[in-house]
């Protein structure tokens, strides 16, 4: 399930963001889904995120879209292609390509 950027981009200095945000998260999980939180433009964006359990980020924070021939450098030299969201400094998916395995999710 993917959370749009208008809820993510002010989510930590917007208390009503971070309600639907920290809702949309558990009610997905609840259902079995993994959640993208689409928009990440900031740390703190972020590592709110990754208190709140959020699965898998996207945004500009993390790559500009890129043409699928980039794609595969991306992959090689990001720091963000190897890190999981879940852990303190993480991996991503971009705009235009999702990184999901179990290494390379984004919160």
């Amino acid at each position: 399930m993917k959370i749009d950027r208008s809820f993510v981009m002010n989510l930590v200095e917007n208390p009503n963001d971070e309600i639907i945000v920290r809702s949309t998260i558990e009610l997905a999980h609840n259902m079995g889904l993994k959640v993208t939180a689409e928009g990440v433009e900031t740390e703190a964006v972020l590592e709110r995120l990754r208190e709140l359990g959020c699965d898998l980020a996207q945004g500009y924070l993390i790559s500009k879209p890129i043409p699928v021939e980039a794609l595969e450098k991306w992959f090689r030299e990001s720091h963000w292609a190897l890190i999981s969201v879940a852990e303190p400094g993480t991996c991503a998916d971009n705009d235009e390509a999702v990184a999901e395995s179990e290494h390379a999710d984004a919160l």
